[in-house]
């Protein structure tokens, strides 16, 4: 390999290497992830995903908003519920309830620590070509035998 600079970036996506000095024996890198990213991450989504199905729901019934009755509201519900149960065929992660994101009796959406912590000690002993992933333009499958989904209606 060789390299104009001292910066790295093109050998594992998303990692960059800054070469600081010149050495004249052999280097060990050992690279690390932090799960504390993507706890925060998916605290953030189960957040957003809340919020978002509470606006919805707030469309129906009596007191509906602006879009009462309109199919778009049911729509949006359906899609949520695909995308927070999608379900990976491969890897050692396979859904979003793999990483501890779990569903109350009321339908909200939580990080459950106890379940995420383990996960993703077990994900981080894989290689990168294990990792779940969806071809672009495949459709979301959920996995309903590991996530119920309550109704809010």
């Amino acid at each position: 390999m060789s390299e104009a600079g001292n910066t790295i970036g093109d050998v594992i996506p998303g990692v960059t290497f800054t070469i600081q000095a010149a050495s004249s024996t052999p280097t060990a890198l050992t690279l690390k992830s932090d799960p504390t990213q993507l706890s925060s991450a998916l605290q953030d989504f189960a957040a957003k995903y809340n919020q978002l199905q509470s606006d919805l729901h707030q469309q129906e019934g009596q007191a509906a908003g602006v879009l009462a009755g309109d199919t778009v509201v049911t729509q949006l519900q359906t899609t949520l519920r695909q995308i927070a149960s999608y379900a990976a065929s491969g890897g050692s992660i396979h859904s979003l309830s793999d990483l501890g994101l779990e569903f109350d009796s009321t339908g909200t959406l939580s990080l459950n620590q106890t379940t995420f912590d383990p996960a993703t000690r077990s994900f981080r002993t894989h290689s990168s070509s294990s990792a779940p992933r969806r071809p672009a333009g495949a459709p979301f499958r959920p996995r309903s035998r590991n996530l119920v989904i309550p109704s809010r209606a």
